[in-house]
């Protein structure tokens, strides 16, 4: 565990902060995926139980911060349009199985919510959550790529042990790959992406060279695997991070040699991780092809095919869960090789849900991440400087998403990415009190 733990754990035991307790396991769950739990991921099951308990005693209550407030009003319109299109979607039973999955992740939201309202050390335990996760996965991993052995994904199919056959279909190749618990290489890439700000976050607060190391050593294996696993996007998000993480800095800190150092480093585990695993180099080469060759033609026409369907159905979408079936059974489509998953969270919303469900999403995107530039400043005219840096992490975190909601095939299922977005919804009411006492 990292050093954090004994802090937090003393916290944990004098003020009995079971709220704390509760949340950090939320998100250290999260490193239980859909390739090992299925839908009954053990952090949507703690989501349900304390949900229904807040119910019963009376204490759920309604966020207070704007950007909060847009989520919880954009998720409740999503749920209730989503359940207007089963009158039409080409899929009921995919659509009905989508929707029960958006109801508990709008759950996950509002637990995390009103357990950050009344705990302590609230930063500090979902940055703590976040690193947790990514810690359980480590072992997983690594037994992976020493073994070539993988847990089965989530239609139960087991890779060959012998030759480290990479799930995926049609697409397969004999690689090199950790999947951890999250069905393929993708998913995990994608997990790690969204974990790496909190891994920086933690190398930045920790004080003493010895912590230090241990998260730099946790960065370096993070930035491994996602090469090992020749993740294009992947790669392109963490040097996306690593760059705001070098200038979004305090003036006098930007250029510290201790962040050059760090860089540097991260820059020669990129170089032994490409020596590991030559197939990673493979796959940037095929970058050179653009948008017409071989190993990109497949997604570009599952974009356009997705185009095409929001353009058909007026902006209304072809209804909950409806995308695969959608693009295999509808008119002018493009080839995909086989490929009818979305792929891309931004496509699979415009097309499932339609502009109006689309729109009030991106609004809240970019009103929170407007919000926490904007309140950053008043952070740093206050001096508090905890606030300030959860705000500049969760600034390099958001920078990613655009590229990360793009990484494996259906993003908009998944636990971790509402899990995510509760963590952001989390951090802006906690700027958001600040901000108030700042203006009284």
């Amino acid at each position: 565990m990292p050093p954090d733990a004994f802090y937090i754990r003393e916290s944990f035991g004098k003020k009995k902060d079971w709220n704390s307790v509760v949340i950090w396991l939320m998100l250290a769950f999260l490193a239980v995926g859909p390739g090992m739990a299925g839908n009954l991921q053990p952090t949507r099951l703690v989501a349900l139980i304390i949900f229904f308990y807040l119910v019963l005693k009376n204490k759920l209550f309604v966020p207070i911060s704007l950007p909060s407030k847009r989520l919880v009003f954009t998720m409740f319109v999503w749920i209730l349009w989503g359940i207007v299109s089963l009158i039409w979607t080409s899929d009921a039973t995919n659509g009905i199985n989508e929707l029960i999955i958006l109801i508990i992740s709008f759950i996950v939201i509002l637990v995390l919510l009103n357990l950050s309202s009344q705990a302590s050390n609230v930063l500090s335990i979902i940055r703590f959550g976040w690193v947790s996760a990514f810690i359980l996965t480590l072992p997983l991993a690594m037994w992976e790529f020493m073994t070539f052995q993988h847990l089965p994904d989530e239609g139960g199919f087991i890779p060959v042990s012998g030759g480290g056959i990479e799930t995926g279909g049609p697409a397969s190749t004999i690689m090199i790959y950790a999947g951890a618990t999250f069905g393929n290489r993708n998913n995990y890439c994608a997990f790690i992406v969204l974990c790496f700000p909190f891994l920086l976050w933690s190398f930045e607060q920790a004080k003493k060279n010895t912590r230090k190391t241990i998260y730099l050593i946790l960065l370096w294996l993070g930035v491994f695997i996602v090469v090992v696993n020749a993740s294009r996007l992947g790669m392109g998000c963490i040097i996306l991070e690593l760059i705001f993480w070098l200038f979004l800095k305090k003036r006098e800190e930007a250029f510290s040699l201790k962040k050059w150092l760090t860089i540097i480093l991260i820059t020669l585990i990129v170089y032994l991780a490409f020596t590991y695993q030559e197939h990673s180099l493979y796959r940037l080469q095929q970058l050179e092809e653009g948008l017409n060759g071989a190993s990109q033609v497949g997604r570009t026409n599952l974009y356009i095919n997705g185009l095409r369907l929001a353009k058909q159905t007026a902006g209304l979408g072809v209804g909950a869960g409806g995308f695969l079936k959608s693009v295999q059974t509808g008119s002018d489509m493009r080839s995909t090789g086989g490929i009818f998953v979305s792929h891309n969270l931004w496509i699979e919303v415009l097309v499932d849900y339609g502009a109006i469900v689309w729109s009030l999403f991106i609004f809240w995107l970019f009103s929170t991440f407007w919000y926490v530039v904007k309140v950053r400043r008043t952070a740093k005219l206050m001096k508090n400087d905890d606030v300030e840096r959860a705000l500049r992490y969760t600034i390099i975190l958001m920078v990613a998403f655009p590229f990360c909601f793009m990484m494996n095939s259906s993003i908009l299922r998944w636990t971790i990415l509402w899990t995510i977005f509760a963590s952001l919804a989390v951090i802006c009411e906690i700027a958001w009190k600040m901000e108030k006492f700042y203006k009284d």
